[in-house]
């Protein structure tokens, strides 16, 4: 998954892209599942999504179109509903180990770097999601 990321060109909108119209099987769609509230955490696996979801980020840029927006904001809305990148981070960072060390450093890269190209969107606090970040933020720091 971190190879695949680091090694492709892909985007927000790329990721986001299902073979079948209203179906939910995009690669975004399981990352966020990935990376949101669960029974059992694997750290390997949050970690890599972690790493895959920044470097796509990063590639991906802040063009303002409909897709773009949409994407941020199924990411926004999976931050309250689903504990999306929240709900881990709290986990592994409550653990002393360091594999949870690793994958809390991964899951504050992920969420700084969202902050960062959506910095307008989340700092007017009107989606939801967006004040759980800023929490998040505040205790990152």
């Amino acid at each position: 998954l971190g190879a695949w990321a680091e090694g492709t060109q892909v985007s927000l909108v790329d990721v986001n892209f299902t073979r079948t119209q209203g179906s939910s099987d995009s690669i975004l769609t399981f990352l966020i599942l990935i990376l949101s509230r669960q029974s059992n955490y694997n750290a390997k696996i949050i970690g890599m999504a972690s790493r895959a979801l920044t470097e796509i980020i990063l590639r991906s840029t802040s063009d303002f179109s409909e897709s773009h927006n949409r994407v941020i904001s199924v990411m926004l809305q999976s931050v309250r509903e689903r504990g999306f990148i929240i709900s881990p981070f709290n986990h592994f960072s409550s653990n002393a180990t360091d594999e949870s060390s690793d994958v809390s450093h991964a899951l504050a890269i992920l969420a700084s770097t969202f902050g960062c190209e959506e910095i307008e969107r989340i700092a007017t606090c009107k989606e939801p999601g967006c004040s759980e970040l800023i929490e998040l933020y505040i205790n990152i720091q």
